[in-house]
């Protein structure tokens, strides 16, 4: 059978919903340039901190719990903000973690 399997089909849906949602975050980003500087935090360090968070997701430690605590402990979005914070955190990754599986 040379058709896509049912595993490839879901890998590739969420791909693409994953490169789509990626897609709007940035436009997103862009057209509100203004609001996405003044929030808190430090890019760079919100990079490291969240490689080292997947690094340990991988060996089973969960990520949700690792960004709930470093977002709520480094005080970089109050409670209205963290579940929209906790759910980018979260499909980004998922789109990464989809592509070798497509």
């Amino acid at each position: 059978m040379n058709g896509l399997s049912i595993q490839e089909i879901i890998g590739l849906i969420i791909l693409g919903l994953g490169i789509l949602y990626g897609g709007s975050l940035i436009f997103l980003a862009i057209k509100n340039k203004e609001a996405f500087l003044e929030e808190k935090g430090r890019f760079p360090v919100l990079i490291a901190s969240e490689v080292l968070i997947y690094i340990a997701a991988s060996i089973g430690i969960s990520d949700f719990l690792l960004n709930t605590l470093m977002i709520k402990g480094g005080r970089l979005a109050d409670d209205k903000k963290l579940p929209g914070t906790l759910v980018t955190c979260g499909v980004l990754p998922g789109a990464v973690i989809a592509l070798p599986k497509s």
